[in-house]
């Protein structure tokens, strides 16, 4: 009776490779195993496997529309705010030009003990000829010369820049963002319809009805014009020699708004 076939013989003859072609299916068997251990073994040791690099390459629908909420609620709480602080950086610096106008209107006042004539309508830039050698009697005034640099020429007109101001002394030098492209003067919100007014009587306040008849209209950027009322002045007047003003961006004839150089 011939003896039974050992373990270990049983096994090499089980790897053999069948004749026929086909893989042997213990062979099979036995890398299938070895495949999940190793997976087993990666997995828990932390290491990630190609399957789990798949899994965290691919967002969900939810995922994503999760992340478009999110910034679109940031959106909406960081833009207002960003436009509140550049219109308040935008009123500080304007009243702050007005303040520097103000301070050369009244160095031409120590200079020749009185106020200059600007235009009447109450305009910085009223009258202002469009190139930059032409007379721009509000910039003429405090600058002794043409906005190009050119000197001024002496004329019949006693309003006029060289006869006001005969030694053509310079009060200010204006900044090149204080101009428009076609050469007006404009504020830090780009307004050129910026209004002036002076203590005609020289006591020290400015009154409508004393130092003006009425304060001048001034045009908001949406095209409407807007008059300060008695309750943007003190009751007994500003006390200051020059005033300016322009209209606040905002501003509308319904709800009017300005950038006062006094408050």
């Amino acid at each position: 009776m011939a003896a039974a076939p050992s373990r270990a013989m049983s096994s090499r003859v089980a790897c053999v490779p069948c004749r026929a072609g086909f893989p042997n299916p213990a062979h099979l068997f036995v890398l299938t195993r070895r495949r999940r251990r190793g997976s087993a073994r990666s997995t828990a040791s932390g290491r990630a496997t190609p399957a789990d690099h798949e899994r965290r390459r691919a967002f969900t629908l939810v995922e994503l529309l999760t992340v478009v909420v999110i910034l679109g609620l940031l959106s909406a709480l960081i833009f207002p705010s960003l436009a509140a602080a550049r219109n308040a950086a935008n009123r500080a610096r304007t009243k702050v030009q007005f303040n520097q106008w103000a301070a050369a209107i009244e160095a031409y006042r120590a200079e020749y003990g009185s106020y200059p004539q600007f235009a009447a309508s109450g305009k910085v830039n009223a009258g202002a000829a469009a190139g930059l050698g032409g007379d721009h009697l509000f910039h003429d005034l405090l600058a002794g010369r043409h906005r190009d640099g050119s000197a001024l020429a002496p004329g019949a007109d006693p309003k006029s820049a060289a006869a006001q101001n005969p030694k053509l002394s310079s009060f200010l030098s204006f900044a090149g963002s204080e101009f428009t492209s076609g050469g007006l003067l404009q504020d830090a919100f780009g307004n050129t319809d910026i209004a002036v007014v002076v203590d005609a009587d020289l006591d020290g306040l400015i009154k409508p009805g004393t130092d003006v008849e009425g304060l001048p209209a001034v045009r908001t950027l949406d095209g409407s014009m807007a008059t300060p009322s008695s309750a943007d002045l003190p009751g007994a007047g500003v006390r200051a020699g020059v005033i300016f003003y322009s209209a606040d961006p905002r501003a509308t004839a319904a709800n009017p708004a300005f950038v006062f150089s006094w408050k």
